[in-house]
């Protein structure tokens, strides 16, 4: 498994071939275009909200039961 990430050493070019790296890179490519800032933003205000109505004293008037 190590060789299949990490990969072998090429003797022709002296250097190690691997997936490992691709693998990597396209990670981080797919996380740049599927992570965005607004979505972020939106994912925090909502947590936020859901937070608030979890601390909130009156929350078993507002139908919030623990």
């Amino acid at each position: 498994m190590l060789s299949y990430f990490v990969g072998t050493v090429d003797e022709k070019r002296a250097q190690w071939q691997g997936d490992g790296e691709l693998i990597g890179k396209q990670g981080a490519d797919m996380a740049s275009k599927v992570l965005r800032r607004d979505d972020m933003e939106v994912y925090m205000f909502r947590l936020l909200l859901e937070w608030g109505r979890i601390v909130d004293d009156r929350r078993g008037e507002r139908g919030f039961v623990p």
